[in-house]
């Protein structure tokens, strides 16, 4: 049985979350707001489209977009909070800050991928160490041909590389204690998309028990191995949410059930229900996961996904689908929530 809460209608929902952040998903076209909350991110895949102008959302929202087709409900992705946020743009990097939160996004158009990723992974390190933020709370990635070779290395191991490398830039040699919950996930085009959530008090970050920590992984992964913890819990003072990262079919660090994708699913779910209950709590409470989203790489494999996620504790409530690539070609699903 899973350990994920059930999940109400995203119109309902009142998910706690970070500094009184909280994440749902709310239908294209939807553009209410619950009473005393502000948008502070907004996140809408593919050709999805919010009603209204940035006017309507606030001039201070950051509104942020992936290449990633929904496959079922094209939901968007709406960061609220109790605190009008003020907008600001450095180094590139669009920003939008609370006090207590930050939400960011940049967009990178192509180069060779190590040197991109490690060139926007410095400027955001440095931004919200400048600003006041020094924590990253949850990173998403969005990267064209993900599992395409580039200079006699897939790209995802380009991208890993140029990433670890900015982190060490940033915190030294000692970085991996300072890699907080992240997606990384293949769009079939586009440029290389980024959006994040910082804050001005650390979270803690979490490993599952039945999976190496990614930044432990063997160098049969690549030249340098995957930055991010498998979730993050903020602080109690900051609501206890809980971000959890893109979790797959990946027992300690080798893949399970190729070319299965229930198997997959099955397996994955298991990753995340030792997972959650394996998570440190705000008094013995836990915050509610109100977001859940699915990449597969098989659009094909939507209905049967979906059947059998509804099964579970994971699938009670609105999930998002997205066609992705995942990062190493023999997954077929990854699942992540908020």
């Amino acid at each position: 049985m899973s350990y994920a809460e059930p999940r109400s209608h995203p119109k309902s929902e009142s998910s706690r979350g970070v500094g009184g952040l909280s994440c749902r998903l709310v239908e294209p076209g939807v553009s209410v707001l619950h009473p005393e909350r502000f948008a502070l991110g907004v996140v809408h895949h593919g050709a999805s489209k919010l009603k209204g102008s940035s006017v309507a959302w606030g001039e201070e929202t950051v509104v942020a977009r992936t290449p990633l087709q929904p496959l079922a409900t094209p939901w968007v992705e709406l960061f609220e909070s109790p605190k009008r946020p003020r907008r600001a743009r450095s180094r590139g990097i669009d920003l939008a800050e609370d006090g207590t939160v930050l939400f960011g996004k940049v967009e990178i158009e192509e180069g060779p991928l190590e040197e991109v990723s490690y060139d926007a992974f410095v400027r955001l390190l440095e931004v919200i160490r400048d600003r006041g933020y020094p924590h990253p709370l949850r990173i998403w990635v969005t990267i064209p041909g993900i599992n395409c070779e580039e200079d006699g290395l897939e790209r995802y191991q380009a991208f890993c590389r140029g990433r670890s490398l900015a982190f060490e830039a940033a915190h030294g040699v000692g970085f991996a204690q300072r890699l907080c919950a992240s997606s990384a996930v293949g769009s079939e085009s586009g440029p290389v998309a980024i959006y994040f959530l910082a804050s001005t008090v650390n979270g803690t970050h979490c490993e599952n028990p039945r999976q190496l920590a990614a930044y432990r992984y063997p160098r049969e992964y690549g030249p340098r191995s995957p930055s991010f913890a498998r979730a993050t819990v903020a602080p109690a003072a900051l609501g206890g949410a809980r971000l959890i990262a893109g979790t797959a079919s990946i027992v300690g660090h080798e893949n399970q059930h190729p070319g299965d994708v229930l198997a997959q699913l099955r397996e994955t779910v298991q990753n995340l229900d030792v997972l959650v209950a394996s998570l440190p709590t705000s008094d013995g409470c836990a915050a509610p996961l109100s977001t859940v989203k699915v990449y597969l790489r098989r659009a094909e494999d939507l209905s049967a996904v979906r059947g059998a996620l509804e099964a579970t504790g994971w699938g009670r409530g609105p999930v998002l689908y997205l066609r992705a690539d995942i990062c190493r070609e023999p997954l077929l699903i990854e699942i992540e929530a908020l």
